[in-house]
C-alpha cells in the first residue's frame, strides 16, 4: 500500500513533469511579443499568476486547519483528508502559476515575465514538502 506522503511525491512528480512539458512549446513557439506597455488580459494573466502563488500557501493552511465543529466529534479520517487535500491545493495552485505564465506568452506579453512567473512556478513546485502526515487514531 502506497502511503499519502508518497501519494503525494507522486503527484508532485507528475506536476514537474508536466509543467516541464510545458516548457517545450514555451521555447520552441515564442509568442509575438506586444510592443509598449501592457495590455488588459496580459494583466489579467499576471495577476492571476500572482494570486495563484500567494493562495496555494494560506489556502493550504486554511484547508488543514479545517474548521471547528460545535457537535459532534470529527471522523478519525478528517486530518488526514484536511491534510491530502491542502497539499494538493497547493501543488495545483503552483502548477497553475506556470499555466498561468504559458497563457501571458499566448496573449503575447514580456518574455521576461513569462519566463519569470513560469521560474516561479516550478519553484513553487521543487521547494513543495508535505510536512508531517497525522496519524490516524
Amino acid at each position: 500500500m502506497v502511503s499519502p506522503t508518497n501519494k503525494l511525491r507522486i503527484f508532485q512528480i507528475i506536476c514537474i513533469v508536466f509543467v516541464l512539458l510545458l516548457l517545450f512549446p514555451l521555447i520552441y513557439f515564442p509568442g509575438h511579443p506586444s510592443r509598449g506597455a501592457m495590455n488588459f488580459s496580459q494583466w489579467i494573466a499576471v495577476l492571476a499568476a500572482v494570486y495563484c502563488a500567494v493562495t496555494g500557501f494560506t489556502m493550504q493552511r486554511q484547508f488543514v486547519r479545517g474548521r471547528n465543529r460545535s457537535s459532534g466529534q470529527a471522523p478519525a479520517v478528517a486530518p488526514l483528508r484536511r491534510w491530502m487535500g491542502g497539499n494538493l491545493i497547493r501543488l495545483a495552485y503552483a502548477t497553475a502559476v506556470c499555466l498561468w505564465a504559458y497563457l501571458l506568452q499566448i496573449f503575447g506579453g514580456p518574455v521576461w515575465l513569462v519566463y519569470a512567473l513560469f521560474g516561479m512556478g516550478l519553484v513553487l513546485l521543487l521547494i513543495w514538502r508535505p510536512g508531517n502526515c497525522p496519524a490516524l487514531k
